[in-house]
């Protein structure tokens, strides 16, 4: 039973090792910490995204949804970054951990364009199964998908990693309560650089979003038909909510994040390399509360990647074959709660004679 929970659960203690290693490594945080709001309201909210996001992974990868996997995997570790420096400098900014600010700053930029990247992904998966091109193909074809899944979600990230320290204008920044933070010049290289990408990626997926309501409203009976018909009668109105929100959302998201940077950060001219990384390992330290325009900056760009980990778990999390996977893998939820609310929803459980989830359809 205890190797049970150390399994499930052992994540847990992840945090926490980090904290540690951190304070008893050498100059660290005090060991008693007091948190307020609204920076107490964050880590809470942020952990739980970071759990909400680990939970149906395992469902997704059993599915082979290589998109689904890489973005919960991409919000899930967002917000446990998020949440781990939000306690490490809830009341400081001094420079505790340089190297995991090394990290944490470059994961930062990572995500900024993982998260999208992913959800182009998704939607093109989606138009894959609405327009029933998933049906007959090989197993060619599905490696040369998944290969090109992994592509964009791992490979696009890094290399926005990399171009980031082209117009990078320090090591990283620190801020009271958000902790480490990447440091990016205001010019035109570095807008094209590291905000762009995310406006394009989320252009291409608004593409895919059309196609996909197009396709949703124009052969609604013949899609109803292949996703089970009366089965799942919610399923269909779920891939429509799943496509607007992956589809529509990221452009004006990536528009106000590069309106943030361009409005809130002193405006730079594109100099020579040597005089851009003159400076290349100060480290910033700075009391942003006091500014409202970089206070309402630094609050959006981490309190939405916690309203994205909420909406991916909602929408995967709560998905028939993931509550088939969790009632197969923890009985103990079914009995407690008899999924009566999934009843209503007219949702039903169906096991194969191997007593294994059948995933007839993974999106």
């Amino acid at each position: 039973m205890l190797k049970a929970f150390h399994g499930r659960a052992g994540f847990l203690t992840l945090p926490f090792l980090v904290y540690l290693s951190i304070h008893f490594g050498g100059v660290g945080p005090p060991v008693f910490i007091v948190m307020t709001y609204p920076n107490l309201l964050f880590t809470v909210l942020s952990f739980i995204g970071f759990l909400v996001c680990s939970v149906p992974l395992a469902a997704q990868m059993k599915a082979g949804n290589i998109g689904a996997c890489l973005s919960m995997t991409w919000s899930g570790l967002a917000c446990l970054n998020q949440f781990i420096n939000s306690i490490i400098w809830n009341d400081s900014v001094n420079n505790y951990a340089p190297v995991w600010c090394d990290i944490s700053s470059r994961f930062i930029v990572g995500a900024a364009v993982a998260i999208p990247a992913c959800s182009f992904c998704i939607n093109q998966r989606l138009y894959r199964i609405v327009s029933l091109q998933m049906q007959g193909s090989s197993t060619k074809e599905k490696r040369l998908q998944i290969f090109a899944d992994f592509l964009i979600g791992l490979g696009l990230p890094g290399l926005v990693i990399i171009l980031q320290y082209v117009s990078q204008n320090g090591r990283y920044g620190i801020y009271q309560e958000i902790g480490c933070y990447p440091l990016t010049k205001n010019d035109a290289l570095g807008n094209a650089l590291v905000w762009a990408p995310v406006i394009i990626i989320g252009c291409f997926s608004s593409v895919y979003t059309v196609l996909n309501l197009r396709t949703f409203f124009v052969a609604r009976p013949r899609i109803v038909q292949f996703l089970g018909g009366d089965r799942r009668p919610t399923l269909y109105f779920r891939l429509v909510i799943m496509t607007c929100v992956y589809g529509f959302c990221f452009v004006p998201l990536g528009v106000l994040s590069l309106y943030f940077h361009c409005a809130f950060s002193s405006t730079e001219v594109v100099g020579e390399w040597k005089a851009n990384h003159a400076i290349i390992s100060h480290v910033g330290r700075e009391q942003w509360r006091n500014d409202p325009g970089l206070e309402a900056s630094l609050e959006f760009g981490r309190w939405v990647v916690v309203a994205y980990a909420f909406a991916s778990s909602a929408l995967f999390g709560l998905s028939e074959e993931v509550r088939t996977w969790y009632h197969l893998h923890f009985p103990f939820l079914a009995t407690s709660f008899r999924f009566s609310w999934m009843e209503r929803m007219g949702f039903r459980i169906v096991m194969s004679p191997s007593h294994d989830p059948e995933m007839t359809l993974s999106v």
